[in-house]
């Protein structure tokens, strides 16, 4: 295997310190593996808003979590602590927040100690069994643009703006709490 393959084949580690929802989760869902801190929070808030989440929940949750609570986290649109979402598969494992960075760190230097080959062998062969088509993401994307930002909703989204969405703070510490209470 030639370098360049050997490196597009590394995997992708993600730690998750914060909150991470919508964009932010599809993000996360698309890295092969995942870390959380103990204060982590995820979720998929979209149905709230009236959209369609577009960047790959449907297509790698559902494979992740299993169809059930996939369904429940997409529909449901709540907040799912870093616990909960490590029992459902969303993430790796919970690791304290103070040791999360370290804990990553250490994980990736072990990974990268391991013959190269051998590391993009596995990763090439787990991602053929395990990951969506580009026709499933594309679907979820058209299904976003479609829903998302309808005249409907925009009141909604726009009392979300006024309440701190997308700040540090305000609705974004229970987003989705917020959601459920139009």
């Amino acid at each position: 295997m030639d370098p360049d393959t050997v490196e597009q084949l590394a995997a992708l580690i993600d730690h998750i310190g914060g909150r991470t929802r919508g964009a932010g989760s599809e993000f996360v869902l698309a890295t092969d593996i995942r870390f959380a801190s103990d204060q982590a929070v995820l979720g998929q808030f979209e149905v709230g808003v009236g959209a369609v989440p577009g960047g790959g929940a449907m297509a790698r949750l559902g494979r992740l979590v299993g169809r059930g609570r996939a369904l429940e986290i997409l529909l449901g649109g709540d907040d799912l602590v870093a616990a909960v979402a490590a029992d459902y598969g969303y993430v790796n494992r919970v690791v304290p927040d103070a040791e999360l960075a370290g804990f990553t760190d250490r994980f990736a230097r072990r990974m990268a100690a391991f013959d190269r080959v051998a590391v993009a062998g596995i990763k090439s062969l787990v991602d053929v069994a395990t990951l969506p088509a580009d026709e499933e993401l594309a679907a979820g994307l058209k299904a976003y643009f479609s829903t998302a930002g309808r005249p409907e909703h925009r009141p909604f989204v726009q009392s979300l703006f006024e309440q701190g969405l997308q700040q540090p703070d305000g609705v974004e510490t229970h987003l989705g709490a917020a959601i459920a209470n139009r």
